[in-house]
C-alpha cells in the first residue's frame, strides 16, 4: 500500500482543494503535484497572480495557507502500480473530520477521482462542493479552458 501525505490548512483556510493521489513523481519529490508537466501550481499561481513553479515546497506551503487554501488528496492509502488513478485497486479514505468544524467554504475537487468520493466528503464538510478539470498532463483539456473553470475558486477567497 502506498500511503499519500498529510493535509496542508489552518483554522483560517476557506477552501479546500482534493487530489486523488499524489503521483509517483510526487510521492518520491514528497509534496503535492510535483511533477513537472503538472499544471497545478501554475494555474493557482496563473489565477492569484504569482509565479509558483520555481518556488520551494515551503514557500508553497507558505502561499497556500497565506491565502486560504486548504490541501488535501481523498485517498489516504491506495494500491496503484505507476500513476494512473486508473490503476488504483484498494484504496482507504482520507478522516475528513478535521474540517467538519472549520471555516471551509468550499470544497474543489482536482479531477473526476477526486469527485466520484463527493458524497463521503459531504457527509462531514458542509459546504458547497465542485468539479475542476484535472490539472494532470494525461487530462487533455487546453489550459485556458482548465485556468477559466479553476478561476472559480477566487471567489471565496476574499
Amino acid at each position: 500500500m502506498l500511503k499519500g501525505f498529510k493535509p496542508i490548512y489552518n483554522e483560517k483556510s476557506k477552501i479546500l482543494i482534493l487530489g486523488s493521489f499524489p503521483s509517483k513523481k510526487s510521492l518520491e519529490e514528497k509534496f503535492y503535484y510535483s511533477h513537472k508537466q503538472n499544471q497545478f501550481w501554475k494555474i493557482l499561481g496563473d489565477i492569484l497572480e504569482v509565479n509558483l513553479k520555481e518556488k520551494t515546497t515551503e514557500e508553497k506551503k507558505e502561499f497556500l495557507l497565506k491565502n486560504n487554501i486548504a490541501l488535501w488528496d481523498v485517498f489516504k492509502k491506495v494500491e496503484r502500480e505507476g500513476s494512473k488513478d486508473s490503476n488504483i485497486k484498494n484504496y482507504e479514505l482520507n478522516n475528513f473530520k478535521i474540517f467538519k468544524n472549520n471555516n471551509i467554504k468550499a470544497v474543489f475537487y482536482n479531477g473526476r477521482t477526486a469527485y466520484k468520493q463527493k458524497k463521503e466528503v459531504e457527509k462531514i464538510i458542509k459546504a458547497k462542493h465542485y468539479y475542476l478539470p484535472s490539472t494532470s498532463p494525461l487530462h487533455t483539456k487546453k489550459y485556458d479552458e482548465k485556468l477559466k473553470e479553476w478561476s472559480k475558486i477566487k471567489k471565496y477567497l476574499k
